[in-house]
């Protein structure tokens, strides 16, 4: 598994180092960068967490898709909203991932603590109530965006096809596959 790790690792910094050397980036391209060091973190955390079983580690592994999923949907909205700004509520697709942060911070170092392996462990294989309800509801909010996300894109292909009479080299399959992707792995 780590050959694998170091191979993903490898072409995330190849992919970065590509975007970094474009001359005129966009919001766009800065949140990819910020998706594939996302990625890259999980990878980080799963090895993490291997390694060794801490509250940090814990919270370190469950916050990465918290993270990654709105950054996603955030880049989608810079591509599809090119000429807007960036609008606030946007924002609010980050706070499953803030509400996650608060309760660990206080489940692990206010309220409990984790101080042997066999409590860490035991909330690891099988966490409270609170962190099962934050996790479905993020991922009932998920589906929710993607779906929407889904109708954007469509509505910004078919844009594309009636403002201009040549798209054939602009191509929004990879953004709807990897949508319906993640939607089917919810």
């Amino acid at each position: 598994m780590n050959y694998v790790y170091a191979a993903s690792s490898g072409l995330i910094l190849i992919f970065i180092f590509l975007i970094l050397r474009r001359e005129r980036k966009s919001n766009a391209d800065y949140l990819l960068i910020g998706i594939n060091i996302l990625i890259g973190c999980f990878m980080l955390a799963d090895v993490f967490i291997q390694w060794k079983l801490t509250s940090e580690t814990i919270i370190f592994q469950n916050g990465i898709p918290l993270l990654l999923f709105p950054t996603f949907v955030w880049y989608l909205l810079q591509f599809t909203h090119n000429n807007r700004k960036t609008r606030r509520v946007w924002y609010l697709l980050f706070s499953p991932a803030l509400v996650f942060l608060v309760l660990s911070v206080i489940d692990h170092y206010v309220l409990l603590n984790y101080d042997n392996q066999q409590l860490i462990s035991d909330h690891f294989n099988a966490p409270t109530i609170w962190y099962q309800l934050i996790f479905k509801a993020s991922q009932l909010l998920f589906i929710g965006i993607l779906i929407w996300l889904l109708s954007v894109l469509n509505k910004f292909d078919e844009r594309l096809k009636a403002s201009y009479s040549a798209i054939e080299t602009v191509n929004l399959r990879w953004p709807k596959h990897f949508t319906w992707s993640i939607y089917l792995f919810l």
